[in-house]
């Protein structure tokens, strides 16, 4: 409620906190306000474990739940890649790489995963097509071009910019994410097993969730 120069935020007794921003409900969500697994992971291909998990009617959270629960990682991994707003998810993509990639990374990878990140930062076209060159610029697929492609595909025209438009195939930069974050899990070595790595990339994202912002 805005009284002039003041704004108050007014909380109801027994009403789920709300974030005031527009947001999901951060928490105390009823369960009728919690995404369904089928909702948020329509189009993603899981493993036939993972499907079997997806009980009819499952909410996504309980759903990743029982994912990590079987260690089912890169079934998590694609859920999350999926559930996150296209910038969050390639944000996320572009976490792992900084955490996991010290001393992996050319420079034309370094410069792949940053024009990523300032697209996740600021999702304009003119940083999309940025993230596409610099995918281009690499020679080899690597997590730093696929995560820079996985911006470029988040929507918008594939195709020439004066060309007519030619939409990316639905979920194209979700498993981008996805081969991202899987693959980089694999870097720790003797410093951190993948199942750690995993995990740690796991609760990262379940931060970044829209019903996770404070």
């Amino acid at each position: 409620v805005s009284a002039g120069a003041t704004t108050f935020l007014v909380a109801l007794d027994g009403a789920p906190e709300f974030d005031p921003r527009g947001d999901a409900f951060a928490k105390g969500a009823t369960d009728d306000q919690r995404p369904k697994a089928v909702d948020v992971a329509a189009g993603v291909e899981f493993s036939d474990p993972a499907q079997a998990l997806m009980t009819d009617g499952i909410r996504a959270e309980d759903f990743l739940n029982a994912l990590v629960a079987a260690e089912h990682w890169a079934d998590a991994v694609r859920l999350l890649a999926a559930w996150l707003p296209p910038p969050q998810s390639v944000a996320w993509g572009c976490a792992c790489i900084r955490q996991m990639g010290e001393g992996r990374l050319s420079p034309a990878q370094q410069a792949s995963a940053a024009a990523a990140d300032k697209w996740a930062a600021e999702p304009t076209e003119e940083h999309r097509r940025a993230a596409q060159q610099a995918a281009e610029n690499i020679q080899s697929r690597t997590p730093a071009g696929w995560i820079a492609l996985a911006a470029f595909w988040s929507g918008g025209s594939i195709g020439p910019p004066d060309a007519p438009d030619i939409p990316p195939a639905p979920g194209m930069s979700v498993r981008a994410v996805g081969l991202v974050v899987t693959t980089v899990a694999t870097w720790g070595g003797q410093k951190q097993s993948t199942a750690e790595a995993f995990k740690a990339f796991i609760e990262d994202a379940r931060q970044r969730l829209p019903t996770n912002k404070k």
